[in-house]
């Protein structure tokens, strides 16, 4: 009786995520579930070539049902322009360079940023790498000085538009190139 009571409850919460993945991401994005034993409901989405995983909580954890935040707000929409160019000087939304698509993504939020790099990194308030949120916006020193924006997204990842021959694509943190160049993160949303 309690392997059906945990099976059923696996599949409610399934149901659940599945439900709250489509409304979330208005891009219909394709799913696919594994069901592990005491590993719980693992679903992984394959629409954002990227490899995001969402898992169900065990049977010992709790299941948050708070309202999206500003910041997942800006990272879904964000999303939308993965596989754009860059261009140089580019504010979007058919090309980017990186401080357009910053620019161009919060002011879709009623949030007026700067264009360049150069000046988004005195907007917000400044927040430790340890304590980003997704939203946040990272800087990294690529040229001797702080010269790169994105997105971050969570997971140590972000959104960003690199520069010509890259498209608009999520990269990770600890990747040894903007492992070695980070420096400094500011939060637009409290």
């Amino acid at each position: 009786m309690k392997i059906k009571n945990n099976r059923l409850m696996k599949c409610v919460i399934t149901t659940f995520i599945f439900s709250g993945v489509f409304l979330i991401n208005m891009q219909h994005a394709k799913a696919d579930t594994t069901l592990t034993h005491n590993r719980g409901i693992t679903i992984k989405t394959s629409e954002l070539k990227t490899a995001k995983v969402i898992k169900a909580p065990s049977d010992s954890e709790t299941v948050s049902r708070g309202a999206i935040s500003k910041g997942n707000e800006v990272v879904n929409y964000a999303y939308k322009f993965l596989g754009k160019p860059y261009v140089y000087g580019a504010v979007g939304p058919n090309a980017f360079d990186c401080s357009g698509l910053t620019q161009y993504v919060y002011n879709k939020f009623g949030v007026d940023i700067s264009r360049t790099t150069y000046t988004q990194v005195n907007v917000g308030t400044k927040v430790d790498k340890s304590n980003l949120r997704a939203g946040d916006l990272v800087f990294f020193n690529t040229e001797g000085s702080i010269s790169h924006v994105g997105i971050y997204i969570g997971n140590g990842e972000f959104i960003h538009a690199p520069r010509s021959g890259k498209p608009v694509m999520v990269s990770s943190l600890c990747d040894g190139y903007y492992s070695e160049r980070y420096a400094t993160a500011r939060r637009i949303f409290c």
